[in-house]
């Protein structure tokens, strides 16, 4: 069917009937057709507790906790306990990126103050490799430890 059809076509037709027909192959063969099923959707769920991530064809399943390419980051075995220990040292609510402005008479200054409490959430990025390929869409998972977020 598919031969009618390219004899029906003219040259160019043909050369940009094939092109067509390659990319389709080469994208539903390289592109992400695996998913990730994530144990815990976003949100507050209480203390402690243990992710786990499942793909079929995935031999690796890695993350980050700083939103950088999981491919450079560390791998899940069985699973990943999810708790305020995650937090990295680093994080953005230790960053001053708020300025608190002051004023004595005519003189103004800003000053900033870490916040008091703000060990309160942990945000995964989560990938899925086969030798060493991405071979899933990126999952990203917020989870909470107050529960008044």
């Amino acid at each position: 069917m598919v031969l009618k059809f390219l004899n029906h076509c003219t040259v160019l037709s043909r050369e940009k009937y094939f092109f067509l027909v390659v990319t389709f192959l080469f994208i539903s063969t390289k592109c992400w057709n695996q998913n990730l099923a994530v144990s815990h959707a976003n949100g507050y769920h209480g203390e402690i507790f243990n992710l786990t991530i499942d793909c079929e064809e995935c031999t690796e399943i890695k993350f980050t906790l700083d939103g950088t390419d999981p491919r450079n980051g560390q791998p899940i075995i069985d699973k990943l306990e999810i708790s305020p220990l995650l937090i990295p040292e680093k994080r953005l609510s230790s960053l001053p990126t708020t300025a608190i402005p002051n004023v004595d008479g005519d003189e103004q200054w800003h000053t900033w103050q870490k916040p008091d409490y703000y060990e309160t959430a942990v945000a995964i990025k989560l990938g899925g490799y086969k030798n060493g390929e991405l071979i899933t869409d990126y999952e990203y998972r917020t989870y909470f430890f107050n529960q008044d977020w």
